[in-house]
């Protein structure tokens, strides 16, 4: 019944002219309910399982906490490990994406130095339960590309009942990052990747996954001035199945449960 949409105002941010807005709109009357300051280019966002919190990432280096059960809505804003100042027109991690596992930790893709043009990005682990809510430093994962939005796919022979696969641009020549999910005070470990060929994917950018958790669903940006791409994947080999161009700088995407036959 609500969407919550951020606003990525990188120009304001830049500018120092303030925060971007978190939107709150009402989806069966289809209106703004609520607008109001979150953080500078507030980009990723995500709602914890049981949509008590909100989670987004803030360009100068931060993560924004909003608790949802509160009638004030507080906005939490946390440092991302190694980054500058909340005031800060540029940005030393450049947190981007997030994802939220199915343990309820925040998986936040930091594009790397000045927005990620040498890459050298990383992943850092938010556990709402540690200390009150804080990252985890064991585990980071250092990359040497941009990681991008997280995506976890059940499996019991996990730990922690999953695994984490993450697309890292290192354009061209992108890949997906599996790992396990390691836990608190334990590093992921890396599982391997999959490869993706430059003529099918040109920036990876967001993957979905269906309910079985057996395909992956892959948006690529492309150049974002010509076609970018949709690539299906088996996730029990780690293969791509196929591949077909679609409209200019694809971005994301979702999928939609088909409705029982009558």
């Amino acid at each position: 019944r609500k969407l919550y949409v951020t606003h990525y105002d990188a120009i304001k941010w830049r500018r120092g002219a303030g925060a971007s807005n978190l939107v709150v709109v009402d989806t069966e009357q289809m209106i703004v309910r609520e607008r109001r300051p979150l953080c500078a280019a507030a980009h990723g966002v995500r709602l914890s399982s049981n949509d008590d919190f909100l989670y987004a990432t803030c360009g100068p280096d931060h993560m924004a906490v909003v608790n949802l059960r509160e009638p004030t809505v507080p906005v939490t804003l946390v440092p991302v490990p190694g980054g500058g100042p909340a005031s800060s027109p540029s940005c030393q991690r450049c947190p981007y994406a997030i994802g939220v596992a199915p343990d309820g930790t925040v998986w936040l893709s930091n594009l790397g130095p000045g927005g990620g043009g040498v890459g050298r990005g990383s992943v850092e682990v938010f556990d709402p339960q540690r200390d009150g809510g804080s990252f985890d430093p064991v585990r980071r994962i250092p990359l040497r590309g941009r990681p991008v939005f997280a995506s976890f796919v059940a499996d019991a022979t996990m730990a922690g009942g999953y695994r984490v696969i993450v697309p890292e641009q290192a354009g061209p020549g992108d890949s997906l990052r599996i790992y396990t999910p390691g836990a608190p005070g334990q590093a992921p470990a890396a599982m391997g990747d999959i490869t993706l060929d430059p003529q099918q994917c040109l920036n990876a950018h967001m993957m979905a996954i269906d309910a079985a958790g057996d395909r992956g669903h892959l948006i690529c940006e492309g150049d974002q001035r010509g076609p970018g791409s949709f690539l299906w994947l088996d996730l029990a080999s780690n293969t791509v199945r196929g591949a077909v161009p679609i409209g200019v700088f694809p971005d994301g995407l979702a999928l939609v449960p088909s409705l029982a036959t009558p």
